[in-house]
Parts: C-alpha cells; structure tokens; sequence
C-alpha cells in the first residue's frame, strides 16, 4: 500500500478505529459496517485509490474476524494464572492469579490494596477494577488487557488451578501438536472422558493453533505465520515462563 506522509483527517480517524481493539471487541459487527460504509465513501471521494481500497477492505475483514472469535467464548476464568504483559515487548506489568490482578511492582501512590478485583458489569464487560487506585482500571477482552489510559497488553497463560494444585501451562508445539491430534480422534471414536482430559490440556496452553493456516495440513507446510508447525506461541516476546506460580497457596503439580 502507498503510505502517506499526512493522510486526511478522515482517513487517518479510519486506521485508528481499524486498530481500537476495545471498541471491536464491543461490537465487530456493527464496527465492520461503520468503517465499511466509511472506506466505500473515501474511495469515491479519491481518498484512496483501488490497490488501496482492496488492502485496506481486506484488513478490515480480518479486523471484524478477530474480533467475532475473541469474542466467541469467554476466555478468562477466576482458575487461570495469567501475565500481562505489553503488546510490543518489555516488563510485564503484572500477573492475575486466584480471580484478581496483581501488579509487578506496588504502586506507592496506593492507599489501600494494591490489587485488582476482575468482575463482570452488568452489560456484560469485564473489567478489572483497582482497588486502592484511581483511574487505573482495565478491560479485559478475549486475551487482551486494556488499560483505561489506552495501554494495550497481551494475558499470557502461565497455567491455571485445579483442585488444589497448580498445573503449568503447555509450552511446546509439538505436544501441543500431539495433543490437539488426540482430542480428534478421542472425539471421533466417542471417548469422552479421554476428549474432556486432551481438551482441559489444550485449554491451559501457551501456544495456540496458528489463526493462518488453522492447523491444517494441507495449508501448514507453506504457512509464513507458523512456519509450518500448525500452532504459535501466544506471545513470542517474552521470554520464559514468570514464577508467580511460586506465590500460589497450593502445590505445584509435578
């Protein structure tokens, strides 16, 4: 695509709102048909020319995809135990563990906890509410942590609490690989118990199967995203797995 030096005020609002990933997360349809409606009028203006119009139609659709599959379960539960940590790199800003958030370093203009408490408001958003603080709450949309000041962060699974025990999340590609093709065949030959084990598994993962190819075999072997694993780690940036497990009141599953 041709960038420009200065783009239009009107074209300029349009890639902010294309990369407002809290306003997506809301509402993708309604999202995609407003930015749609906008791209359509800025190309019979001659704000953007053809080559353009196509690139920028088709990130749009990937926009309102992503969205539509963030959106299609409710990711977080008070049993993970998560990261945040910033969408470009660097210092993690903190952990969740046990249904509330805690930061990597106190904040000294605290006057109470220092910890955040995750709930669900009424229109059903979640929100991690400081305790202690002001204008320091959060959103949390699929895998996304979005600070009110409009600082963005990944939630990085670590592994998740059950029954009392803390269980590492899956960090290797190629069990994961082996675990996904499991689940497959324990769902097609009807084992249940066998699917709802491999499935808790894949759940507490730090890895993913790769959003390009979808994990198919066919499409794998070429595949840029994945470079042919089928599957992603979640955040590549960051480097090892953080020791908040060690805080956990339970004990460490071998």
């Amino acid at each position: 695509m041709n960038k420009l030096s200065a783009p239009p005020s009107g074209l300029q609002a349009w890639w902010k709102s294309l990369n407002n990933h809290r306003v997506w997360g809301r509402n993708p349809e309604a999202e995609y048909q407003s930015l749609r409606a906008q791209l359509v009028a800025m190309s019979q203006r001659g704000m953007v020319d053809e080559a353009d119009f196509l690139e920028m139609n088709d990130l749009l659709i990937a926009a309102r995809d992503w969205a539509l599959e963030l959106r299609a379960v409710t990711w977080w539960d008070a049993g993970r135990v998560l990261d945040v940590v910033p969408l470009d790199g660097g210092e993690r800003l903190g952990y969740i563990k046990h249904g509330n958030y805690h930061p990597h370093k106190p904040n000294p203009n605290c006057y109470g906890l220092n910890i955040g408490q995750i709930w669900f408001e009424a229109d059903g958003r979640l929100w991690v509410r400081q305790l202690g603080l002001k204008n320091d709450d959060a959103e949390i949309i699929g895998r996304l942590y979005l600070h009110q000041s409009g600082r963005q962060y990944h939630l990085v699974q670590q592994g998740r609490l059950r029954e009392g025990r803390f269980l590492p999340a899956l960090t290797d590609a190629d069990a994961y690989s082996v675990a996904a093709a499991m689940y497959q065949v324990a769902r097609e030959n009807g084992d249940q118990r066998l699917a709802t084990k491999l499935e808790q598994r894949l759940d507490n993962s730090r890895v993913d199967r790769c959003p390009s190819c979808k994990g198919a075999f066919d499409a794998q072997e070429d595949c840029t995203t994945c470079l042919g694993s089928g599957v992603v780690d979640q955040v590549d940036h960051v480097g090892g797995i953080s020791d908040v497990w060690k805080d956990c009141s339970v004990q460490r599953h071998p």
